[in-house]
Formats: C-alpha cells, sequence, structure tokens
C-alpha cells in the first residue's frame, strides 16, 4: 500500500512551511512616519497585518487592542512603552530611536543626535 505523502518508509513528508510576510517585534517601540492611518475596530494584529497591507502600509503597530498602520518607518518611538507589537517586513531591519524633538525626529545620527 501506497499513500499520496509517504515515502517509500511509510513515514508522511513535511509540507512546506509558508512564511508569513511580516516579523513580529514585541515592546520595541513604534514606527514614528507621519503618513498614518488608525483602525479601531479590528481584532488581532494579524488582521491588522492584512488591513494594513491592504493599503500598502507596511508598517504595522498593535497597541492595547487598536491598529495603527503606518507608510514609512524612518525611527522608533515609545521604545520604553511595554505591551506594543510592532510587524514589519520580513526584509526590514528596525531604525534607530527616534529624537526627542518631535520636529527633529526624522534625522538621527549615529549617537542618537538630532541634525540641527
Amino acid at each position: 500500500k501506497t499513500c499520496g505523502r509517504c515515502q517509500e518508509t511509510n513515514v508522511p513528508t513535511k509540507s512546506p512551511v509558508a512564511l508569513k510576510p511580516y516579523i513580529i517585534h514585541r515592546n520595541k517601540g513604534w514606527c514614528n512616519s507621519e503618513d498614518q492611518l488608525e483602525n479601531p475596530n479590528i481584532k488581532s494584529y494579524m488582521q491588522c497585518w492584512t488591513e494594513c497591507s491592504s493599503k500598502e502600509y507596511i508598517y504595522v503597530e498593535w497597541f492595547k487592542k487598536v491598529c495603527f498602520c503606518q507608510k514609512t518607518c524612518p525611527c522608533m518611538s515609545d521604545t520604553s512603552v511595554n505591551s506594543r507589537i510592532t510587524l514589519v517586513p520580513r526584509n526590514f531591519e528596525l531604525p534607530k530611536n527616534c529624537c526627542r524633538d518631535r520636529k527633529l525626529k526624522f534625522n538621527n545620527k549615529a549617537k542618537r543626535n538630532c541634525k540641527w
């Protein structure tokens, strides 16, 4: 007898695992972008990702059961606040913290100094 998923030893072969298009970061802050959407009626961070990415907002924050979608991710804000889930595309590396001065937040330097 043979089975469609078995090899000669009758051991089932493993199916390939589909990789999610995002990476989950916990307690790393959120992508501080000037182009942001808020979706209060989302039930999970996975649904949040689906909703945001369908609108081409690929940086996602799930915080206190509210979904935030960002278009860009120039720097990270609120890095000291816990209980936040941030989703970013698989090949994306989180940027440095934002400058404290909101007007200068996008001009990070190596030592987190703002560019004047």
